[in-house]
């Protein structure tokens, strides 16, 4: 924040200076910061569409003071973004012209698309049957889960990819009937495992490999551990709370590696995959010469974007699919090149300068067509325009993102309180109740549970808040023995995600051979870190 001191190396001022831009003003984390507050991924409201009137799911509540359209309307050709075009004015800032052109605009009321049954999600495709989940992609029967692709039948998971009837499992690949574990890949018939592969019928062990049978990282027959796993068919809440507590006592003392990984060269941050020349960025995979970004997947050459896929040569940019050489802008998807300080643009759009919800158009302002030389010119002017305010170089201010603060991806990662969000500048919306009857607490085991439960509203234990229980979710919990989760969504998902290690990277020395390697492992943490090759010999 403000007053922080940060470093701007020699190679980043030669980027910088080969861009035309300014050095950053803001550190790599509040430059995260500001661009995450431009996007709400979990929370989604009952609205009208501002056209057609009819009910819909969107992830602007009733009260945002903007126009929202269906998927179906805004995506057609019964109304065009040009219609809100306007002239450039001089005499005042950027920003403040780009925050009433967001006003005028209407915005599409979630990404949700070629999906069934899946309107209570956000950024989902090609999926059925998912609910409250988000990043969907070629899913069924999805619940409460984040970042789902390829997999069926999973509730309280994150970031899992061609899995099958999984619950409460982080960071899996071509896992089935896997519950309770994290950094998992083709594990099978498992619980309670942590960074194993190519496992099955083994229970509470570590950094296993091809291995089946194990109790504690203790090798047993077929028969011995089957007559042992009988005592879990049926958990009960007590138990259960019980073998999670010893659980993340085991995962604490573990020996990890400095990051987790593979296939990489010359990186640095945690959850890298096929990838090289990567500077202090997490969840990537299949990226090249890339600094500072998040969530970032097959793409090259861009600094600070963040959830992006397949985008190449972006720069302070975040949301956006198949396009490349975009700057400062949200939400660009579908082919398009050349743009700059825009939201929502699409299908091969090119060459725009301050644009928000425009389809295969190029050589536009504010919304407003020019020729290609008319631009160019006023593009120029327009630069050292911003340059003088002291805008050019610099992301949308958080304080005109469309949503509340506490709405946004941003507040995961840097939370406040409401007074301290309000004192920023920035908004907060407070969360609304479900109505219904409550019902306190869940019975210590699923068969004590009726399908009276699917007519209560739950109360969450920890936060106090009202949740509902499912059908599809309800039939999951008795096909697996499992009980009622007493805790609300977002709880269950603060306590995935707080099993992760922050997105910050520290200078420690790995416990084999005292070399200097940097993790998001802080010192003083309990767990053996070893350097990335030390860990891949000793485990593997």
């Amino acid at each position: 924040k403000t007053g922080f001191e940060f470093e701007v190396s020699l190679e980043a001022q030669k980027y910088y200076q080969s861009q035309g831009l300014p050095l950053p003003t803001l550190c790599p984390d509040e430059r995260h910061r500001r661009r995450a507050s431009f996007r709400n991924e979990r929370h989604l409201f009952k609205r009208n569409c501002d056209a057609t009137g009819k009910a819909l799911i969107s992830n602007y509540p009733k009260n945002f003071r903007g126009t929202v359209y269906s998927q179906d309307y805004w995506w057609s050709d019964k109304w065009s973004a040009l219609d809100y075009g306007r002239d450039y004015d001089f005499n005042r800032p950027f920003f403040e012209q780009f925050a009433e052109l967001m006003i005028a605009v209407p915005w599409i009321a979630s990404v949700v698309t070629n999906s069934e049954n899946c309107e209570y999600n956000s950024f989902c495709t090609a999926s059925k049957n998912c609910y409250l989940c988000q990043r969907v992609g070629d899913s069924e029967e999805i619940y409460y889960s984040y970042l789902a692709i390829r997999s069926r039948n999973c509730v309280d998971c994150f970031n899992i990819s061609d899995c099958e009837s999984c619950y409460e499992v982080i960071d899996a690949k071509t896992c089935y009937h896997l519950m309770f574990s994290q950094n998992v890949t083709k594990c099978f018939d498992s619980q309670f495992l942590f960074n194993c592969r190519n496992c099955s019928s083994c229970f509470f062990c570590t950094n296993l490999r091809n291995a089946s049978y194990c109790w504690n990282n203790q090798q047993l027959s077929k028969e011995e551990y089957e007559n042992r796993i009988k005592q879990y068919k049926i958990l009960n809440f007590s138990s259960l709370s019980s073998l999670r507590a010893k659980f993340s006592q085991l995962v604490a003392t573990a020996t990890v590696p400095a990051f987790w990984g593979g296939a990489v060269e010359n990186v640095s941050g945690d959850y890298l995959y096929e990838s090289k020349d990567v500077v202090e960025s997490f969840d990537v995979i299949g990226a090249e010469s890339i600094k500072y970004c998040r969530g970032f997947y097959y793409g090259k050459n861009c600094w600070d974007s963040d959830f992006t896929y397949y985008n190449d040569q972006c720069h302070e940019f975040i949301s956006g699919l198949h396009s490349s050489l975009l700057k400062f802008s949200f939400a660009i998807y579908h082919g398009c090149h050349d743009i700059e300080y825009s939201m929502y643009c699409a299908n091969n759009s090119h060459d725009l300068f301050g644009c928000i919800g425009l389809r295969q158009s190029k050589y536009c302002i504010l919304n407003k067509q020019y020729s290609h030389k008319d631009f160019l010119a006023l593009r120029k002017r327009i630069i050292h325009h911003m340059t003088q305010t002291s805008e050019w170089g610099e992301f949308f201010p958080a304080a005109i993102s469309p949503f509340p603060y506490n709405h946004s991806v941003a507040y995961e990662y840097y939370p406040g309180s409401k007074q301290e969000v309000l004192t920023e500048g920035l908004t907060w919306q407070d969360e609304e109740v479900l109505d219904g009857p409550t019902q306190i607490s869940a019975p210590e085991s699923i068969d004590q549970v009726g399908d009276e439960i699917l007519k209560s509203v739950m109360q969450c234990e920890l936060s106090g808040k009202k949740f509902a229980i499912q059908k599809g979710e309800l039939e999951f919990y008795r096909n697996y023995g499992l009980p009622i989760p007493r805790l609300c969504p977002d709880q269950r998902y603060s306590l995935r995600t707080n099993k992760r290690n922050p997105r910050r990277l520290y200078k420690r020395t790995c416990a084999a051979s005292a070399e200097e390697i940097l993790t998001s492992y802080a010192p003083g943490r309990s767990e053996r870190v070893l350097s990335y090759d030390r860990y891949v010999n000793e485990v593997n």
